[in-house]
């Protein structure tokens, strides 16, 4: 049907043009070519059709319509890519649970001083801290109530990016490095949920988290996101976190029940402040009537309160 369209709207241009350029009382212009006649304008071959449309005009480089992108295309190529979040929900009832009254201190927190985004970080490697951020973004886009955005910022091991599938091909530092656009890395779980992942980079983590770029991400998502959920490096051994608790509106501190011992507790507590929102105490076990785990907003007693609960 285009090719009517087109036909109609150059035979259209064509009349209107030599009801233009001459007088009423002739009949035609000495210098105008003949229109096509028998034969000649009617295009029966696919050779005839690239060169004469379906009235006989010349088909024209100049006058050549370009095909109109629909607007539903459009609007497709600026969303982001679906991706599934493949870092394991809580299914027990009990840790689901703990989430949602964890989601409700952190809000309660961060809603008076107007605070929308929060580091998520360890003492050490291996204390889940990657497994409560996630869990902690499905349960706030579980909300309903704003769109949140999950940055995979370890970006010397990517543990959250390595669970999406399809497995991301850019990342937060070919952003930082400016070598692609926010729009190409943004992967959508849901309409609530979006990740920002990483490429596992083993050098530069420092100096890209601490670049003006970053900067500017962290500005741009707090404006187009309701709650901005950053899953940082361990602060013991690396410095990349220490770079982003100043970039962030507050820290939580992960700690393994059992596992991390109370000093290295305190000195992250001391290099996240004073922002540091709170502690939450992993993998304890169950107690007092099924109790899943203890949330403490003092790391310094997390492990005094977890001998008395």
């Amino acid at each position: 049907m285009g090719l009517f369209y087109t036909a109609l709207e150059r035979a259209d241009k064509a009349t209107v043009a030599d009801a233009v350029a001459a007088p009423p009382e002739l009949e035609a212009r000495a210098d105008a070519p003949p229109p096509p006649t028998g034969s000649q304008a009617l295009v029966t071959t696919w050779e005839e059709a690239e060169q004469r449309d379906l009235a006989g005009f010349p088909l024209g480089a100049d006058t050549a319509l370009a095909p109109a992108v629909p607007a539903r295309e459009e609007a497709e190529a600026l969303r982001p890519q679906t991706v599934r979040l493949g870092v394991a929900a809580a299914e027990d009832g009990l840790a689901r649970e703990q989430y949602r009254i964890l989601r409700t201190r952190i809000l309660e927190a961060l809603r008076p001083l107007g605070r929308r985004s929060l580091l998520i970080t360890s003492a050490g490697p291996g204390e889940g801290k990657t497994m409560v951020a996630a869990n902690l973004a499905m349960q706030f886009g579980s909300l309903r109530e704003g769109r949140v955005l999950l940055i995979d910022a370890d970006l010397r091991r990517a543990g959250l990016s390595d669970t999406l599938v399809p497995a991301p091909e850019i990342g937060l530092g070919q952003y930082l490095r400016g070598e692609a656009e926010l729009e190409a890395a943004l992967l959508e779980v849901d309409p609530w949920l979006t990740v920002l992942p990483t490429l596992r980079l083993h050098e530069e983590g420092a100096e890209l988290l601490a670049s003006q770029r970053m900067v500017d991400l962290m500005a741009l998502a707090c404006e187009r996101f309701d709650l901005v959920l950053v899953d940082g490096a361990p602060v013991g051994p690396v410095a990349d976190s220490r770079v982003l608790s100043r970039l962030v509106s507050a820290s939580l501190l992960v700690v393994r029940a059992g596992v991390t011992p109370n000093d290295e507790i305190e000195q992250a507590a001391a290099l996240l402040r004073p922002g540091l929102l709170g502690s939450v105490l992993n993998g304890a076990p169950m107690r007092k009537r099924g109790r899943y785990a203890y949330y403490s907003y003092n790391p310094e007693t997390a492990a005094k309160e977890e001998t008395r609960s």
